[in-house]
């Protein structure tokens, strides 16, 4: 859009970042496999590498700071700005798509301005991406989510994506359905599962530190790209994974401690 160099940065780091999608992808169904084939040892070996690729994709995500200079973020981020929910912008009627039907067909070149579509989409936003929703639902992190507004908006921003990637959503949320459970004892798989669920923590606690210098640090306005309450969002997601932490070192601890009193 802005053509500048910092624009340039901040797309290449997430494209750089998801090159390790394929690792991440082959870790969890290699897990799945593993648990259905009763493979403790495939499953661990698969935590493990499910582990270390979220620690390289964290390597690369904080190359942003070199990559692209928050002080021109603004440069380029209005034109990923989305109409719904920013009503200040570009009002409750959104934008005209001029020439395009209710339906989305093309209209015939003398159809009436009246008959072209408006509507309101959400903006680009790092919560689109597919590596954090595909890692949540993985880990079962979903399930510490609060029901509340701003879960809603993260849920409704799975309708953005391909149909491909919606559906497998839905298949990996059946598939990894209580995944600590079937983990049973495991506790070096459960302690590999522990570190991918701290990695998202790392993830989401940068991203916000992004906001706070990239964004906050740059405009009053505090509605993000996509539409949600900006200084809420992110934290949403943080507690959620904090909750599991602990819950999860709980768990570990008391498998550890029950392990030690039967050897003795």
């Amino acid at each position: 859009f802005a053509g500048t160099k910092d624009e340039i940065g901040f797309i290449g780091v997430h494209i750089d970042i998801n090159q390790y999608g394929g690792d991440l992808v082959k870790s969890i169904f290699n897990t799945l496999r593993g648990l259905a084939e009763k493979d403790p040892v495939l499953v661990t070996q698969s935590l493990k590498a499910n582990y270390e690729t979220m620690q390289s994709m964290n390597t690369r995500r904080r190359q942003m700071w070199e990559a692209s200079a928050y002080k021109n973020y603004n440069d380029f981020r209005i034109f990923i700005m989305g109409t719904k929910q920013n009503d200040d912008i570009f009002g409750e009627d959104g934008i005209c798509y001029e020439g395009v039907g209710e339906d989305g067909s093309l209209l015939p070149d003398d159809a009436p301005d009246s008959a072209s579509r408006r509507a309101v989409y959400r903006g680009q936003t790092g919560a689109q991406d597919d590596i954090i929703p595909t890692e949540d639902i993985f880990l079962n992190i979903h399930r510490y989510y609060p029901e509340n507004k701003l879960t809603e908006y993260l849920l409704d921003l799975r309708q953005y994506r391909p149909r491909v990637i919606q559906e497998f959503f839905a298949d990996l949320h059946e598939g990894a359905k209580d995944i600590v459970s079937r983990l049973g004892d495991n506790v070096e798989a459960l302690i590999f599962l522990l570190g991918s669920v701290e990695q998202v923590y790392l993830f989401r606690n940068g991203h916000w530190q992004f906001i706070i210098r990239y964004i906050m640090g740059n405009t009053k306005y505090d509605t993000a790209t996509g539409g949600t309450p900006i200084t809420q969002w992110v934290l949403n997601q943080i507690e959620a994974v904090l909750k599991y932490i602990q819950d999860m070192v709980v768990r570990i601890e008391k498998l550890e401690w029950n392990s030690a009193s039967n050897a003795r």
